[in-house]
């Protein structure tokens, strides 16, 4: 694949990978096969679907670890918007969150391949993204998660607070998971 950019922050990572910033069409498809093969090894109930991409990705910042023969193993994004009620899946925050003034930093989508799980490419994919939210001028960023006590450890060692639980999915791929959703926050300024 060509037209990669590596990211500043190559080290910590384990050997033979290697963290870019996506944006060829080829990788960007790759990642959504990847969101796909991710989910449904870990919840049955994910939709049998071949790739995983919605409107968002258009205007999203996204990263990628890529293995020694260029595939992606973990993948997340970013996006950016002026109000909470702008950013992908809002309806999910409740009102407190949606009530807060923008710009507000997005982080979603994140995966890792089953076989690199454990790892540390999920707090890895999480500070790049927070660099870029800082760089974008981001006032805080939220997320939401239903990975469990590992996930919600790692976001708090981050700085992230957990502000309760996410009102479930009503439309894409997420709405027919069965699992509890909670809310992640972390205030920028």
């Amino acid at each position: 694949m060509t037209g990669l950019r590596q990211t500043d922050r190559a080290t910590g990572l384990p050997e033979g990978l290697s963290l870019v910033e996506a944006g060829e069409e080829e990788l960007l498809h790759a990642i959504y096969r990847l969101r796909v093969r991710a989910w449904r090894a870990r919840n049955a109930s994910f939709p049998e679907i071949t790739a995983w991409s919605d409107p968002y990705d258009e205007i999203a910042r996204h990263w990628a670890v890529l293995d020694s023969a260029g595939r992606p193993v973990a993948a997340a994004r970013l996006t950016v918007h002026r109000t909470p009620r702008d950013a992908p899946d809002a309806s999910i925050y409740g009102d407190a969150i949606l009530a807060m003034e923008g710009p507000v930093g997005s982080i979603n989508r994140l995966v890792v391949a089953p076989e690199q799980g454990g790892r540390g490419l999920t707090t890895l994919l999480d500070e790049v993204r927070l660099a870029a939210a800082r760089e974008a001028g981001c006032r805080f960023v939220i997320g939401a998660t239903r990975a469990g006590d590992r996930r919600i450890e790692a976001a708090r060692r981050l700085g992230f607070e957990v502000v309760g639980p996410a009102t479930p999915s009503s439309d894409g791929p997420l709405a027919v998971v069965q699992a509890v959703s909670l809310i992640l926050l972390k205030r920028l300024d």
